[in-house]
């Protein structure tokens, strides 16, 4: 019988994001966004964020999707998640917002993410970087698990890395 959930392995890190091993980012694209604080993605992305942004085709509003292959970054994929206005991000567009790009990877069967932390509102560091983790989470949810086994049923992810591009965050594992 398939399972409901598995553990996720969570990891923090400070590594630049194309370095970091995993099969898909999500990346949260806000409304006003320059995407400046990413040197590299648009051209990893062959142009193709720039180009659907232009086109009006992904314009930020919260949870449009665009998915597009990378190259040139250990990930072959990039999930942009629109976050809205930068203004109005705290920790649940946080955990919305993962959520949203969890449920698209997992749609390309991809088991391995990353999600790039781009800001940290009031809420704190620490709680915006939980609700992510809690986000894929929830995403990872199988609620037809006493269903029979069907072949197309999406994988569940086994692995998150979560990358705080701002400044460090410690977290409280006690």
């Amino acid at each position: 019988m398939p399972s409901v959930h598995q553990p996720i392995v969570v990891r923090l890190t400070g590594e630049a994001p194309e370095a970091v091993d995993v099969d898909a980012w999500v990346v949260p694209v806000f409304e006003d966004d320059d995407l400046a604080d990413l040197p590299g993605l648009n051209e990893a992305s062959g142009g193709h964020l720039a180009a659907a942004r232009a086109r009006g085709e992904f314009t930020g509003r919260p949870f449009e999707l665009l998915t597009v292959p990378l190259t040139g970054w250990r990930a072959g994929w990039l999930v942009a998640v629109g976050a809205g206005l930068r203004t109005e991000c705290a920790a649940t567009a946080a955990r919305r917002v993962a959520t949203a790009g969890a449920l698209a990877v997992r749609a390309r069967r991809v088991t391995r993410m990353g999600v790039l932390c781009r800001t940290l509102p009031a809420d704190g560091a620490d709680l915006v970087v939980q609700a992510i983790a809690e986000g894929a989470f929830l995403a990872n949810f199988e609620g037809a698990s006493l269903k029979t086994a069907d072949p197309r049923r999406q994988p569940l992810l086994d692995q998150l890395a979560i990358v705080a591009l701002y400044r460090a965050v410690e977290i409280n594992t006690g």
